[in-house]
């Protein structure tokens, strides 16, 4: 069965886009296509000549936008000059010098959008900790829309358990004012009360776009360690120093099913500043262990014991 989500969080991200959308002749790069791919002009000629026996072609149209066919570029309406393959692209002699023109990278500019990521996985109804917005390019826009309109279903939030799961950041399309998230861990678009699976695959652009950018994608994904509770309870016992068996703030049962639900719940039972937290699970007696601590620091260090229902068991700290 597929796994929904969703959400609707209280988030709005500041657009801040450089204009790709329109055009005037000024706004383009000078560029040329060679053999279907568009290459940008170097403002300063190239210092060594091109052999004649390395031309491959010749100029043969003008544009006023990006080239769209070969040979045609947008900075000489005089055709006719011949380019060449080098090493870095192609080398097009203008105004009786070479210059290097490099492959225009699709993903690069502005004008489509918005792409947000989230510093920490982030449950409806509560507002990021902290986000990092980008502008995305045309193309990158481009490749993000046919991802949400090849989704065949789309289902109603009221449908599924609102409170189960997190989101990882937010699209905003230029000129669309929906916001539509998405989270990682079960591949799931959301927009507008309606969300819907997609493939792994497509997930995987956004995730792309993610480790071009520097942002993390295993926030709430990472895999515990072990360790053995029975071993805990043989060795620190309630009454013994350090040892607290009651008194807990976690009594009730909450949802947890990754590393970040853990960390979140066994948060509320810290009580020392620490800048590392490890996280162990017992498979065989079900519990969770939460260790903080401060990095090269010996002592000053509390483990916190949960059961699968993040429900405190015990808590031991160490000197």
């Amino acid at each position: 069965m597929k796994r929904y989500i969703a959400l609707l969080l209280a988030v709005v991200c500041v657009l801040a886009l450089a204009g790709c959308g329109s055009h005037t002749e000024k706004d383009y790069p000078a560029a040329i296509m060679v053999e279907g791919t568009v290459y940008l002009k170097s403002a300063a000629a190239m210092p060594a000549e091109i052999d004649e026996s390395a031309i491959i072609g010749y100029t043969t149209s003008y544009t006023d936008t990006y080239p769209d066919k070969d040979g045609e570029t947008n900075f000489n309406r005089e055709l006719n000059m011949p380019y060449a393959r080098v090493e870095g692209g192609i080398a097009v002699l203008y105004e009786n010098e070479w210059y290097l023109c490099t492959a225009k990278d699709e993903n690069a500019g502005a004008g489509g959008g918005t792409i947000s990521f989230y510093s920490e996985p982030t449950r409806e109804g509560t507002d990021p900790v902290d986000y990092h917005c980008s502008s995305i390019s045309m193309k990158q826009a481009e490749d993000l829309r046919k991802i949400i309109d090849d989704v065949d279903t789309w289902v109603n939030d009221a449908l599924v358990d609102r409170l189960a799961y997190y989101f990882d950041g937010h699209i905003e399309f230029a000129g669309d004012k929906k916001l539509y998230y998405f989270s990682y861990e079960y591949n799931v678009i959301y927009f507008s009360q309606q969300f819907a699976e997609i493939p792994a695959e497509d997930m995987q652009v956004i995730k792309d776009i993610a480790i071009a950018k520097g942002m993390p994608v295993d926030l709430h994904l990472e895999q515990p360690g072990s360790f053995s509770y029975a071993e805990v309870t043989a060795t620190f016992k309630a009454g013994d120093p350090g040892v607290k068996s009651e008194g807990f703030v976690n009594t009730e049962s909450a949802p947890i099913s990754r590393i970040w639900d853990v960390k979140t719940q066994a948060l509320n039972e810290c009580t020392i500043e620490h800048d590392t937290v490890t996280v162990n699970y017992d498979e065989t007696a079900k519990a969770w262990e939460v260790t903080y601590s401060t990095a090269n620091t010996l002592g000053n260090c509390q483990s916190v014991y949960m059961d699968e229902n993040g429900v405190t068991l015990l808590i031991v700290y160490g000197e």
